[in-house]
């Protein structure tokens, strides 16, 4: 992994205990309306919204996230696109960058039947919001399998494609994406207190 690109300090009088344009988050200096990382780090992993935004409940309602998905979906995105790519302003992922790490995830990972991608694409989603770390490894695990277990919940016990696809299944790719959105949301919400 690459290094963060360490931000000049700005310089401030004497008589101030933290600058009035710089804010301290996860260790490093940044100014309000700046994004989380600089356009020259990790390679498209770069938040299109403001740091303040998670603390204001600013985040986009469940009905927006799950407009962008049907809009993806119709344009012929898979699965996984559709979850990971409406959230690139919780995960800082750039839209172009989120299709190329999904691409490959639809049809049960390569087509293959595999574990679902809309499942795949959630667990992607929050290991970009709590997973930067070594040390955030056990609990970004846990948090992903408390995404496929609601997953699972609400199809069955059924995580894999092959069998979410069989004659007589319940719901459709389409309301699987719809519920793989529901449940990231809440998650999110859930998190930033929205």
């Amino acid at each position: 992994m690459l290094p963060r690109p360490r931000l000049p300090q700005l310089k401030q009088p004497s008589n101030l205990s933290l600058p009035l344009n710089r804010v301290q988050h996860r260790g490093e200096s940044f100014s309000p309306d700046a994004t989380i990382f600089s356009p020259e780090g990790r390679h498209g992993y770069r938040p299109r919204r403001p740091l303040f935004s998670f603390f204001f409940n600013l985040m986009r309602s469940l009905e927006s996230y799950a407009d962008d998905a049907r809009k993806l979906r119709a344009m012929g995105y898979n699965c996984a696109q559709c979850v990971l790519m409406p959230f690139d302003d919780v995960t800082g992922l750039d839209r172009g960058l989120a299709a190329r790490l999904a691409s490959g995830l639809g049809a049960g990972l390569g087509a293959k039947g595999e574990i679902c991608g809309v499942v795949n694409a959630m667990a992607i989603a929050q290991g970009f919001d709590k997973g930067e770390a070594p040390s955030d490894k056990v609990a970004s695990m846990k948090c992903a399998g408390g995404l496929a277990s609601q997953f699972a919940s609400c199809t069955g016990g059924r995580l894999r494609c092959a069998d979410l696809k069989q004659k007589g299944a319940a719901m459709s790719c389409d309301a699987l994406i719809m519920k793989g959105i529901e449940i990231l949301h809440a998650h999110f919400a859930e998190q930033y207190g929205a």
